[in-house]
């Protein structure tokens, strides 16, 4: 119910005398910030309008509404650094009290909340306290081969953590700007960590899903263990051509195990005796990675170590195999680059 029809300060001064603290405080929310306040009606007594019968004569159970005066406003999340400069286009409205102009919004198709404070101090200056949400229920049941906003946002939480990135943003109504700044640390900011680490799962997950041809729906609610996260990493890595290494990258000699046949055996060893640096070739099966709780198989891969110098730290026979323990000697020059094989 709108309130154009009440005078609120005309009842706030009145209530001041009565000590009703929730109609005290939601007027004053209302009148000083610009937010909807919804009161009860139990006790309290019009006069002036017949309507105010229809009110009082469930008085006990009904409530009114003072929804403040808005206007429609855009506010535009601005990185000069990134590329595009502009993030998202936030769409929201604008509410003005005594004491406080506010901007409320949603952006990335309902992921963000957004909430800015304007509070003047000074004869001059406004001090403006911004506030962003996440609302990840938007993304439940969506299709996972093409979650909704999810470079945007994750664009936008990494510039956020970002201390050589500053953010600002620039608010429009009727296409004027009527305000500019800049965005503070956020106030839940472990929350949007979380978030973050959720969406870089929600990004790998899409990767291997279409790689796959597969489909899938996105669980918000799935429980993950850092071991399937880790699989899934490595394989998104693979898709993308990231599990590629060069000399300056690795800190210290990999180490790795194989297993060998008896064949196998006599040419590895033929290697390590030479000692000479050649191209190592490791090649592993398909295997089965977890998204969502739901498994599914990965081609086989392919990994080229060049040039590598071998040591053999231990040596364990099984059966028909025999696993060898090794480390791997990089040269100055040395490369490494893991492909799946061609997709069955």
């Amino acid at each position: 119910m709108s309130s154009s029809w009440l005078n609120p300060l005309r009842v706030l001064s009145l209530l001041k005398n009565r000590g009703d603290s929730v109609w005290r405080k939601g007027l004053q929310a209302s009148i000083d910030e610009g937010r909807e306040a919804t009161l009860p009606l139990d006790g309290v007594v019009f006069e002036g309008s017949k309507i105010f019968d229809v009110l009082h004569k469930d008085a006990n159970l009904a409530s009114i509404t003072i929804i403040p005066a808005a206007r429609p406003a855009v506010l535009k999340i601005l990185a000069p650094q990134s590329n595009p400069p502009i993030f998202d286009i936030i769409t929201g409205q604008i509410t003005t009290g005594r004491k406080q102009i506010r901007f409320s919004g949603a952006g990335c198709g309902g992921l963000l909340d957004v909430e800015i404070n304007f509070t003047p101090i000074g004869e001059d200056g406004i001090q403006s306290v911004s506030t962003l949400t996440t609302n990840l229920k938007v993304w439940q049941g969506k299709d996972a081969a093409n979650p909704p906003y999810l470079d945007t946002l994750i664009n936008l939480f990494e510039t956020i953590f970002d201390p050589c990135a500053p953010i600002s943003f620039t608010m429009e109504v009727d296409g004027n700007q009527v305000s500019a700044g800049n965005f503070h640390t956020p106030k839940h900011i472990e929350e949007m960590e979380e978030m973050l680490g959720f969406a870089h799962y929600v990004r790998r997950a899409r990767n291997v899903l279409r790689y796959l041809r597969q489909s899938a729906q996105i669980d918000i609610f799935a429980i993950i263990p850092a071991s399937d996260y880790r699989a899934l990493a490595r394989v998104s890595d693979i898709i993308e051509g990231k599990l590629s290494y060069q000399r300056s990258q690795v800190t210290a000699p990999p180490e790795m195990t194989v297993g060998c046949t008896v064949e196998e055996e006599k040419n590895l060893m033929e290697i390590v005796r030479r000692g000479s640096f050649s191209v190592l070739k490791q090649t592993e099966p398909a295997s089965l990675v977890t998204i969502y709780g739901k498994k599914y198989e990965v081609p086989p891969t392919t990994s080229y170590y060049s040039p590598v110098r071998l040591h053999i730290l231990s040596k364990k026979k099984k059966k028909q195999i025999v696993d060898f323990r090794l480390r791997i000697e990089m040269a100055d020059n040395f490369t490494s680059q893991t492909f799946f094989d061609v997709q069955q």
